[in-house]
């Protein structure tokens, strides 16, 4: 029986030895020699000590390093964590303070500029990890006891069968350690390449951080289907990422809506036939980059995608039902349940909103060392004896099953009576031919509104004209936009969703579009994740 990924591993190298299953530039590994890197790393790692319930964390990028030190951890029992070395730094320091790791792993390519505070480390003096390693006090030798007391941690036990930590994004606050059991991992795999039809023929191409959990979970398909994951270093000039995907043949293009924007601002004069299957996840994707997309790509099936961190995937609409419901995003994954309830946990009708709840064997065991944040979102349901995640995402169910969001609570406001969701205002402003992109604040005191918008390469549109334009769907003039700014882009966090923490706080400056009179189509060259 597997109760481990690195059993995963165990069972599917058996099957398919010497097939590639991890790529990058400059390696192909097959599933042996995966096996080996991940049996060495244990090794190395229980000769420092770390056994069952420890905590490992490797600050990296997109390496593919990350997937034997995974199982490596996985087959001694240790805890799984990694973040993004080219993430915020302030953050990054919160999650190392917070997540108190009894080894913590720098790949070499970040090691220079990952100038973080390791006050309670010293260094491991170990080469087996190909990173620089670094082994907490209370755990090396050499250190006084007066040291190690003045270090005590304030995390404590977690469940055994957890393996592997998420960290969110923290744009309400202090990053949350989403902590996930090999069973959560497991149902959340193979429900998803069960719809996806991913088999070992396919060749995924990951453009995705894997801080990230969509962009994680794509290294992990190959333990499950048998297929090869190509890992790429970012997702800065389209036109090189197209060709990689042209060169590897690739069949699976997991993207979040910042990528097609970019391919469609560069355009593409070829067409990529290999790739069969586009995903995306996020936030929602303007109908006019799916269009673009599947005429650079002609035999994709595009699937849009809905989820959390805390339960992996939530829905996905089949591409035959895009075209009947593009607003929507989708029936519950296979072997869950979604329900919109009202605040008292009770079902609202059809067509009603009210706050989504998801059940099945995907959601989250806990938040890592936060019961009360646990309490808030995780809740057991008494009339059907099931656990329960509440989302915090609002949105209503039509008759058919299909979900559509609303927005966080956070982002649904009353004004002058009348209900007003950001997102839905999102979506309509994107949905205008002339704007690319578009994110909506609401002062919570003022109930002021504010529209950042992106516009089309070429394209113009006057404050006057979308108030005039959103005039037409809202019948109270308190539901215009105060203020409206231009953006050449709107940034976006880790998750590739729009990183509004940094608009309230007034970091776009360097995003403004010049004046009318001084502006001139323009092409940007960004990393966009």
């Amino acid at each position: 029986m597997k109760t481990t990924l690195y059993h995963q591993l165990i069972d599917i190298q058996q099957r398919y030895p010497n097939k590639i299953c991890l790529s990058d530039s400059q390696h192909d590994w097959t599933f042996t020699t995966l096996r080996e890197k991940a049996d060495d790393y244990a090794s190395a790692l229980s000769a420092l000590g770390l056994g069952l319930g420890d905590r490992l964390l490797y600050v990296a990028g997109r390496g593919i390093n990350t997937m034997p030190l995974l199982l490596a951890a996985n087959k001694l029992g240790v805890l799984f964590a990694n973040i993004d070395a080219r993430a915020d730094k302030v953050k990054n320091q919160s999650i190392i303070d917070q997540y108190e790791a009894d080894l913590l792993l720098i790949a070499p390519e970040h090691a220079q500029n990952a100038q973080y505070q390791f006050g309670y480390y010293r260094d491991a003096e170990t080469e087996a990890f190909n990173a620089q390693a670094w082994l907490r006090n209370d755990r090396a030798t050499g250190v006084n006891d007066t040291q190690v007391s003045s270090q005590q941690r304030q995390r404590a036990p977690v469940a055994t069968d957890i393996g592997l930590v998420f960290f969110t994004s923290g744009s309400t606050g202090r990053s949350k350690g989403v902590a996930l059991s090999y069973g959560n991992v497991s149902f959340a795999a193979q429900s998803i390449t069960e719809y996806l039809e991913i088999d070992s023929d396919d060749v995924i191409y990951n453009a995705l951080p894997l801080n990230f959990d969509y962009g994680f979970y794509q290294i992990l398909f190959p333990l499950f289907t048998g297929c090869r994951t190509y890992l790429t270093s970012s997702f800065m000039i389209p036109q090189k990422n197209l060709m990689e995907i042209q060169k590897i043949s690739a069949t699976h293009f997991p993207i979040v809506p910042s990528m097609a924007r970019l391919i469609k601002q560069f355009g593409s004069k070829s067409q990529f036939e290999s790739v069969t299957t586009i995903t995306n996840t996020g936030e929602a994707i303007h109908r006019g980059e799916v269009d673009y997309m599947q005429a650079v790509f002609p035999n994709c099936r595009f699937f849009s995608m809905y989820g959390l961190t805390e339960c992996k995937r939530t829905t996905w609409l089949h591409p035959d039902e895009y075209a009947n419901k593009p607003e929507s995003v989708g029936v519950a994954i296979p072997g869950t349940r979604i329900e919109i309830l009202d605040d008292n946990n009770q079902p609202v009708p059809y067509g009603e909103e009210g706050q989504i709840v998801v059940s099945g064997p995907h959601v989250m065991t806990e938040y890592l060392d936060n019961p009360e944040a646990t309490r808030k979102a995780i809740f057991f349901d008494e009339n059907d004896r099931q656990k329960k995640l509440a989302t915090g995402d609002y949105g209503r169910m039509d008759s058919d099953g299909y979900l559509y969001l609303s927005g966080r609570k956070d982002e649904v406001f009353k004004i002058d009576g009348l209900k007003y969701s950001c997102k839905e205002h999102e979506q309509w402003l994107k949905s205008q031919p002339e704007i690319r992109d578009a994110c909506i604040l609401v002062d919570a005191k003022s109930l002021n509104i504010t529209a950042f918008i992106v516009e089309e390469i070429g394209k113009t549109l006057s404050d006057d004209a979308v108030r005039e334009r959103l005039q037409k769907r809202s019948a109270l003039s308190s539901h215009l936009p105060k203020r409206i700014e231009r953006l050449i882009d709107i940034p976006i966090n880790d998750n590739g969703k729009h990183n509004k923490q940094y608009l309230k706080q007034g970091k776009y400056e360097g995003l403004r579009m010049p004046e009318p009179a001084s502006r001139e189509p323009q092409r940007q060259v960004a990393e966009t994740l």
